[in-house]
């Protein structure tokens, strides 16, 4: 289930819930939490037996950019990340064949 604040993800973790997605929703639906709000979220679900996902939102189709976030994402706790990815290359244009 998603949220969007604290009290969302406690409420989420209350009922029982296995993973608690953190998003922003007025970006889209992989909008993105500012750092802050995604290390409260987590610290207020650490030991209560609820993972944590955080969207990265649709960042562009760079290693290093996607990593950098990634990386900062995992430094604040979370268990799983998800991002969207444009502007990236066909396959084709990549040498790639089906």
């Amino acid at each position: 289930m998603s949220a969007a604040s604290v009290a969302e993800a406690v409420a989420l973790a209350d009922l029982g819930v296995d993973i608690v997605d953190v998003k922003n929703p007025v970006e889209g639906s992989l909008g993105a939490q500012p750092p802050g709000q995604i290390r409260d979220i987590t610290r207020a679900l650490r030991g209560r037996g609820v993972a944590v996902s955080a969207a990265l939102g649709d960042l562009p189709a760079q290693p290093g950019t996607a990593a950098l976030a990634a990386f900062a994402a995992a430094s604040l706790g979370v268990d799983f990340i998800k991002a969207g990815l444009h502007g990236g290359m066909l396959f084709e244009e990549l040498g790639f064949r089906y």
